[in-house]
């Protein structure tokens, strides 16, 4: 299958960071974001992210029939250390890693959530760090579900992923497929369709959805709950205050370049 790929540039992090906050409730799942001498290239794959773009004033520079995989094979083919222990292979392929080490298959597609971004990064690390066996945990958000994935293979007991789009849906299955681990997928913008209740629950999206998560998180959270946010910017530190208001302690922060993540309790 082809896709029409339209390529627009970006002038700077700022501006690419606005366009994904205005792209998160249409799609995670229909572009792709490639750094280019200097530049930064945006590829849409769909007309919905086009007129996100063109509303803010974006015209393609070119236009280009591609498989939907190439650009991330040109990014990277090799398995990488997502954290400390956590090896994650974007060729699906790999079969073992050395002992003591977790081994994640992710393939690389048109799906955020590869472990290549710093958000990622910081949720692994907080996840890894406070995870218990046995534990049931809700991955709000989930894309590609390499979180649940490796909740999962830290020992967790029940874990749901969500998100509210039905491509990172069927992406977010075939993932956990691949991985041959027993996750529950649903949609569900955040946590409405949700009604159990978790030990930790991770949210790594952009930092105006972690504001609005924060209305109503403690519904699905037992006594003594853990929440792992990540995909704080520069711009949105006041996010950990809106869990503040409404009882949450900030127990530790983490920063990976410009993005902030935290771990709370309520």
């Amino acid at each position: 299958m082809k896709y029409l790929e339209r390529v627009y540039i970006i002038e700077n992090e700022e501006a690419l960071q606005v366009l994904e906050e205005r792209l998160f409730d249409i799609s995670n799942f229909h572009y792709a974001i490639e750094y280019s001498k200097g530049r930064i290239l945006f590829k849409s794959y769909d007309r919905k992210v086009d007129e996100v773009l063109n509303e803010v004033g974006y015209t393609p520079t070119e236009e280009n029939e591609v498989d939907p995989n190439e650009w991330a094979k040109n990014i990277l083919n090799e398995p990488f250390e997502l954290i400390e222990g956590v090896i994650v292979d974007p060729t699906g392929k790999k079969e073992s890693v050395e002992k003591g080490k977790i081994l994640i298959k992710i393939p690389l597609g048109m799906a955020f959530g590869t472990g290549l971004h710093q958000t990622t990064k910081i949720a692994a690390y907080f996840l890894k760090k406070v995870l218990r066996k046995g534990d049931s945990v809700l991955d709000i958000g989930t894309g590609t579900a390499i979180l649940a994935i490796l909740a999962k293979k830290l020992g967790a007991g029940y874990v749901l992923a969500v998100d509210n789009d039905p491509i990172a849906v069927d992406v977010a299955r075939e993932n956990i497929l691949l991985n041959g681990v027993n996750i529950d997928v649903r949609i569900s913008d955040l946590v409405k369709n949700v009604e159990e209740k978790f030990d930790i629950v991770i949210a790594n999206i952009v930092a105006p959805v972690l504001e609005r998560l924060a209305e109503n998180v403690s519904k699905v959270l037992k006594r003594d709950s853990i929440v792992l946010l990540s995909g704080i910017d520069f711009e949105h530190e006041d996010v950990l205050n809106r869990y503040k208001e409404r009882g949450f302690e900030v127990v530790e922060t983490r920063r990976e370049g410009e993005w902030l993540g935290a771990i709370l309790k309520l």
